[in-house]
């Protein structure tokens, strides 16, 4: 059976912290489903890492992340989060 790739997203962490962010609780919770059912799932995604997989690739450090998104703050969700304009979704980690 072939390996599920799933890709988390840059200015999050798959570890429940942004569980107010839809798209990185569906991350999160379709490998904790797909392990669940036998599945081999290999994560791409930020350094920390709750999801169940049978391999996390960091692809961003937190360090990095705060850099380039700010630190983590609930009571401002808008501030440092998805925006399809930053270069950060557009042209990669130039």
């Amino acid at each position: 059976m072939s390996a599920l790739h799933v890709l988390g997203l840059p200015h999050t962490q798959t570890d429940g912290t942004y569980a107010t962010c839809a798209y990185t609780e569906k991350i999160r919770k379709f490998c904790d489903m797909m392990t669940g059912r036998g599945r081999k799932v290999i994560l791409y995604a930020g350094e920390h890492n709750t999801a169940a997989c049978d391999e996390h690739v960091m692809l961003i450090s937190e360090r990095r992340r705060q850099q380039w998104f700010g630190p983590h703050d609930e009571q401002d969700l808008d501030r440092g989060g998805f925006n399809w304009v930053n270069q950060h979704f557009v042209h990669g980690s130039s």
